[in-house]
């Protein structure tokens, strides 16, 4: 009922969707990430396939004679073939059920699956390990798994740590939850977001422009990337104030946005549940700092930001990405040179 709701109010209200292209599946993306990275090693597919299947071996000693199990739910670890590897590289191991969001967004109404890709945990792990992902693969396969889930709802939401899940006042705890121990500017900065907040609370019981609108278009234009690069080197546990601008290219009005996580991993960046957008009129810009802090273990990390309305609905469900975060924490024997580095 509360999808037909959604769109019955759309349609009175006179609003025309954003047109989604019907590949726009997350795991997709995963699949190419895959395929890079296991190409950049410079082998070819059969190879490839040669090399996983002895890390498989290692990972799980019992893979010998276990059935391999395409197109079902659940696939337990076996050896994988060259075409195989080949199906879930280009992203075609799987059909999946096509969201109703986009189904009745003008794209393809008939259509009920579209070609996509089923990736396995234990696949991607392997992955990682055989060809020097460095943790880079098990964070896409987070955020794949995390858009997924928001995609299955009408519209596209996220359904979990939403503002309006704490009670007034507490904003500030929910935002440091993960950074108890922050230094003081950076405390600062959570509690000057923290007061942004409280101060927008009044406004969102009107919730009537909530919805995507074919209108409403984001850019950075890459100037938000300076002091805080894509792919920074940080060291353990070190706290970081990662800077994006934010320019509204289209013709609708932000207000009450947020921007969210997505895929956040147990060993992974922490970093605030979601952090205010400033209001910006159509050709405006919005400066936004977001805290993050470093992994303990080495490796490489991965998130996105992606805005959406304080009840978790996407602002913009056509675009996967968003704002992306990568960060890799060297290995223990670079720590003292780096570290040197990063304390200029």
């Amino acid at each position: 009922m509360a999808s037909i709701d959604f769109w019955q109010g759309v349609r009175l209200a006179g609003v025309r969707l954003a047109g989604a292209p019907r590949h726009i599946v997350p795991t997709r993306e995963l699949s190419a990430a895959m395929r890079q990275i296991r190409a950049a090693t410079g082998d070819s597919q059969e190879a490839s396939a040669e090399v996983l299947n002895a890390t498989l071996r290692r990972l799980y000693p019992d893979i010998e004679g276990a059935e391999s199990r395409t197109g079902g739910r659940h696939s337990p670890p076996h050896l994988v073939t060259q075409k195989y590897l080949s199906h879930v590289e280009r992203g075609t191991n799987a059909r999946l059920r096509v969201p109703e969001w986009l189904s009745k967004n003008g794209v393809d109404e008939t259509a009920e699956y579209a070609q996509a890709s089923r990736v396995r945990p234990w696949l991607v792990r392997a992955y990682d390990i055989a060809f020097g992902g460095d943790g880079y693969l098990i964070a896409m396969h987070a955020w794949a798994n995390a858009m997924r889930a928001d995609q299955r709802h009408v519209p596209p939401k996220r359904t979990r740590n939403l503002p309006t899940d704490f009670p007034p006042g507490t904003e500030f705890e929910a935002l440091r939850a993960d950074l108890r121990d922050a230094p003081d500017h950076v405390l600062a900065i959570l509690r000057d977001q923290a007061n942004e907040l409280r101060a927008r609370r009044d406004r969102w019981n009107d919730r009537s422009a909530w919805h995507p609108s074919r209108g409403d278009k984001t850019g950075t234009l890459g100037d938000g990337d300076l002091p805080n690069p894509e792919g920074m080197l940080v060291w353990p546990g070190e706290y970081r104030v990662v800077r994006w601008v934010l320019h509204n290219t289209g013709t609708v009005p932000w207000r009450d946005r947020l921007l969210f996580p997505v895929g956040l991993t147990a060993d992974g960046p922490k970093t605030v549940p979601f952090l205010p957008v400033p209001d910006t009129d159509p050709g405006g810009t919005a400066e936004v700092r977001c805290v993050v802090r470093a992994p303990e273990r080495p490796g490489t990390y991965r998130f996105c930001v992606k805005a959406m309305w304080p009840n978790g609905v996407h602002c913009f469900p056509t675009l996967l990405l968003g704002l992306i975060y990568t960060a890799t924490v060297p290995p223990e024997d670079l720590g003292d040179c780096y570290k040197e580095w990063a304390q200029r």
